[in-house]
């Protein structure tokens, strides 16, 4: 049996978002050829409770593959979703943590959005069923030991699930919703938003697929018609400083591995930093290299921490430490400076300012 598990669709009225409802109809559509049995959607599947729902559930009706039962928890968004709030015969919304049997001996656990209590003390009630068993835990929260996105409209920690609780009660997989990028460590998985809800959800919108025969998540990507990039390029004074622009920008592209046809979805910010002694040409140089997409912001790229100097000693030295950067080894450990917030340190060393 196979199950997808998607979170944080946050919908809204269809014709402000219609993105957000094309690409759920996309997951739909991809439950039924890949042969999902359950879809799971671990909350946040409304920007507000009470919002949208006879619109979700057009939605719904009109991409329902066959023999898909569907499971909503509520979020830290509908928190106050509920059974019977929605009219749709192989949907049901579990509202209090709840432990369901699946095939080949799997236990889901579900565990929607409590904001008065962790996950930890969600779970402890189940613990004698659980206790040695093959168990998933599918819930709606921060998970403490994990590398944290911090949504600037959501300070704080929201239902933590700790290292501790892990090792408590040994869940085989964890899939939570919450946390808007697509991430997974140690068992730990976050599918993201299948729809970016601003411009830091960037690159590719994920769907897992929990396989009860192997035990093993796989992503697949969501066709989501609007797609974020988000680049920084630490910029160097002369010739070799654009020709290295250059090449940064051309790759950076690479790495977004978008389909070719996928271009004209995205919208992309560009932040600019550094020296330059002529920042019209840079600026020219990354509207030619980047003329195919559109551009998030109206004034772009942004350059407010790009300054001007024709000093040639301190552009040597610039030039000189970037060449060593380029043989030096630095660790790439998450959270470690980049190779950019070091140059860009470097540059403010060697022009003063």
């Amino acid at each position: 049996m196979k199950l997808a598990i998607t979170a944080d669709n946050h919908l809204t009225e269809k014709n402000t978002h219609p993105e957000r409802f094309f690409t759920f109809g996309n997951i739909l559509k991809q439950c039924g050829d890949l042969g999902i049995k359950l879809l799971v959607i671990a909350g946040d599947l409304f920007d507000q409770a009470g919002q949208s729902y006879s619109e979700f559930e057009s939605v719904y009706r009109e991409h329902e593959p066959d023999d898909l039962k569907t499971v909503v928890i509520p979020g830290n968004h509908d928190v106050n979703l509920a059974p019977g709030m929605l009219s749709l015969d192989n949907l049901q919304v579990i509202n209090k943590s709840t432990l369901r049997n699946l095939d080949n001996g799997w236990k889901i656990l579900f565990v929607p959005y409590q904001g008065d209590t962790t996950m930890g003390e969600a779970i402890a009630p189940f613990v004698d069923k659980i206790k040695a068993q093959k168990w998933i835990l599918i819930g709606h929260g921060d998970w403490t030991q994990g590398l944290r996105s911090p949504n600037p409209y959501e300070p704080g920690v929201y239902m933590p699930l700790t290292q501790s609780d892990i090792v408590t009660y040994k869940p085989t997989k964890v899939i939570l919703g919450h946390i808007h990028l697509p991430y997974n460590h140690s068992n730990v998985y976050y599918p993201g938003s299948p729809c970016p809800i601003d411009i830091t959800e960037t690159g590719l919108r994920k769907l897992l697929v929990f396989d009860t025969d192997t035990g093993g998540v796989e992503s697949q990507t969501v066709d989501c018609p609007l797609l974020y990039a988000n680049e920084a390029f630490v910029v160097l004074p002369g010739n070799d400083g654009l020709k290295r622009l250059s090449q940064q920008i051309t790759s950076r592209i690479e790495d977004w591995e978008l389909p070719s046809e996928w271009y004209d979805r995205i919208k992309l910010r560009v932040r600019l930093r550094g020296y330059a002694d002529d920042k019209s040409a840079v600026e020219e140089l990354v509207k030619a290299k980047f003329e195919s997409l559109k551009f998030y912001d109206p004034k772009a790229p942004i350059i407010n921490e790009l300054s001007y100097s024709t000093d040639r000693d301190r552009a040597y030295l610039a030039e000189q430490f970037q060449a060593w950067m380029e043989t030096a080894d630095f660790p790439e450990e998450a959270d470690e400076p980049s190779h950019d917030d070091i140059m860009m340190q470097a540059l403010l060393l060697i022009y003063g300012r």
